[in-house]
């Protein structure tokens, strides 16, 4: 049971254990219909050969890896990055597929080289395309061009081609409603990056309600910067310097969190000095005290729609070629409540 040459088959492991093909395919799947001693007879072969689980997946599924990548990059927002991962992996696993995140530090042409060759060695058999990525047109009409399978997760909203996202919009609309109805009528809104399709639907979210309600949205504070905590710290600073919201409307969880420090360092007690309100429903909505009022995303379950919208294409099954649509989720918690003014 020397080691070969060429990259082990299973044919190879099959001849090495004096095993059919078949047999191979059931250890290596961990099916249950296999004597132990035979299964350890082909474990012990795999192994001397140098024969992976992902080496079988490819050559069973006719030269496929039965492997999904997803691009995600390295920066910002962790928790919101850890749901995707989660809820990728394990909806992947339901359909039979290793899901591989491929960690890129900036969204520059070196990477775009690098998601490119990526494809090009055909190492996954499709890739999740994740924000900023998603929102690269220039690289998703690469991948095109490679005959890759991708799809987006988030999608932008005005995006044509498969993908799977929430309704940011609503979202939004849905958490300034719900401060307005509280009397609140001074509001400041802590963004982030403007170039982003998730904020330009927040926004637009939050001035439709405004307007509704017979507010001025242009006259509305706000300040753009980027979706870290260190960042939301510094410029919800600024704001509480320069305005006196008795809201303020957070485009995420995580700087709400920052907001809600930042309420408390200029002795703004929320909910009855100051309302705050993220996005997300991310585990730091719980953890910052307050509780944050917020609208649930459903990052897991977009990753876990994604992954099937993905395997479809793979396979050669029909998907749709605009998102899904998720529709978000109000939850109130104790960082909002009546607008000072109606509390006196």
């Amino acid at each position: 049971m020397g080691a070969v040459s060429r990259p082990a088959t299973i044919h190879d492991v099959a001849r090495a254990a004096g095993v059919s093909i078949k047999t191979v395919s059931r250890v290596m799947n961990n099916e249950p219909a296999v004597r132990a001693e035979t299964a350890e007879r082909v474990r012990t072969a795999a192994r001397a050969l140098d024969y992976t689980v992902l080496a079988a997946a490819r050559q069973l599924g006719g030269g496929r890896s039965r492997s999904l990548g997803m691009l995600i990059v390295a920066r910002g927002q962790w928790q919101w990055t850890a749901e995707l991962v989660a809820g990728a992996v394990a909806r992947a696993r339901l359909r039979a597929y290793a899901l591989a995140p491929h960690v890129l530090a900036l969204d520059d042409a070196a990477e775009r080289a690098t998601i490119l060759a990526l494809a090009a060695r055909r190492a996954v058999d499709g890739l999740i395309v994740t924000t900023p990525w998603a929102e690269d047109e220039a690289l998703l009409e690469a991948l095109e061009a490679r005959g890759a399978p991708f799809v987006l997760a988030p999608a932008p909203a005005e995006a044509r081609r498969p993908g799977v996202r929430a309704d940011e919009a609503a979202a939004l609309e849905a958490l300034t409603r719900h401060l307005l109805e509280h009397g609140h009528r001074r509001f400041a809104i802590l963004a982030g990056q403007r170039g982003l399709d998730g904020t330009r639907q927040r926004l637009k979210g939050v001035r439709a309600a405004l307007a509704e309600a017979g507010l001025d949205p242009e006259a509305v504070p706000s300040v753009f910067g980027d979706y870290t905590f260190r960042t939301g710290l510094l410029e919800a600073r600024k704001l509480l310097a320069q305005a006196r919201p008795t809201a303020l409307i957070c485009f995420s969880d995580v700087l709400g969190a920052a907001a809600l420090r930042a309420c408390h360092e200029a002795g703004l007690t929320p909910p009855r000095r100051i309302s705050v309100v993220g996005v997300g429903d991310l585990a730091v909505s719980q953890m910052v005290w307050p509780a944050l009022t917020t609208a649930a995303l459903p990052s897991a379950e977009i990753a876990a729609q994604a992954v099937d919208l993905l395997v479809d294409r793979i396979e050669g099954r029909a998907v749709p070629d605009a998102p899904v649509t998720l529709s978000p989720q109000l939850i109130i918690r104790s960082s909002s409540g009546p607008a000072p003014s109606a509390t006196a």
